[in-house]
């Protein structure tokens, strides 16, 4: 049990890593780049979100992707106030 909370954990924080290079790679590269980037990020992220299906189910997982992208969009909006 203990294995499968702290692979959940690892998996929550490989999404937040993607979503915050995701949201960063949007303000300092070139259009082309940003494209490429940000498609890569996204990608990790659906591969994440797949790992934590197998632990947690769908409904769980998704509600993770949604609560960690939602805390990037709001950390970026705080960096621009």
């Amino acid at each position: 049990m203990n294995d499968s909370v702290s692979e959940v954990a690892r998996l929550r924080q490989q999404i937040e890593n993607e979503y915050v290079a995701a949201v960063q790679g949007l303000h300092g590269l070139s259009i082309a780049a940003q494209h490429s980037f940000i498609r890569a990020r996204m990608e990790r992220v659906e591969q994440h979100y797949e790992a934590l299906c197998a632990f947690i189910g769908e409904e769980r997982a998704i509600d993770i992707v949604i609560e960690v992208n939602d805390a990037a969009v709001k950390l970026r909006q705080g960096s621009r106030s």
